[in-house]
């Protein structure tokens, strides 16, 4: 399938440029996708929580194109007494993500909205959905080879290679993209990340 070579195509170009536009096109190549993995085999990417907050920027962005100067991607610097087992970071304040859940469908939106809450990490005012992007690849990833499902490309091969599970286990790599200390600390943290990025 193309979309499967794209969309893992697009996962190593994120990781590789981690940029706006290397982001949208990664959310762009989720959703097509979903799409053709409906067509052609009956299988859904919306049973996964990580793609509900990812449709829903994805579908506001191509709207409303000044979404880009409100995330922010970043790596976190070590910082004594802060820890998070996955240190990349993409940030979005609580009130820009307000206006994207407000967009969704109405018959839809509340349903999505505490989906939202559940898989995104709040920290005072600054949303972190770092984690999702990579746990939802990682998700598909597996999903695609319990179905038998494979790409060809160099870059499949590739996020084959980094997402392969654990066979004693036999479930996906993910991480739990929590930042973990003194709360008042881990939030100044975030804040001061998502603020000094946006200058």
């Amino acid at each position: 399938m193309n979309a499967v070579d794209t969309f893992f195509g697009s996962y190593v170009n994120f990781w590789t440029d981690y940029d706006h536009v290397s982001l949208l096109l990664f959310l762009d190549s989720l959703n097509d996708l979903e799409e053709a993995l409906q067509e052609e085999h009956g299988l859904s990417l919306q049973v996964f929580a990580e793609y509900v907050p990812l449709d829903a920027i994805r579908n506001y962005w191509h709207r409303h194109d000044e979404l880009r100067n409100r995330i922010v991607l970043a790596q976190s610097v070590e910082i004594p007494g802060v820890h998070t087992d996955f240190n990349y970071l993409c940030l979005i304040d609580a009130s820009t993500m307000s206006n994207v859940i407000d967009a969704i469908d109405e018959e839809y939106r509340e349903e999505d909205r505490q989906t939202i809450d559940e898989t995104v990490h709040y920290y005072g005012n600054i949303i972190n959905l770092g984690h999702i992007l990579f746990n939802i690849t990682s998700l598909t990833m597996h999903k695609l080879l319990y179905h038998g499902i494979e790409g060809t490309s160099k870059e499949f091969g590739i996020a084959k290679e980094i997402l392969r599970s654990d066979p004693s286990i036999g479930k996906p790599i993910t991480f739990s993209g929590w930042f973990e200390g003194e709360p008042g600390l881990v939030c100044a943290f975030i804040d001061t990340i998502y603020r000094k990025a946006l200058k």
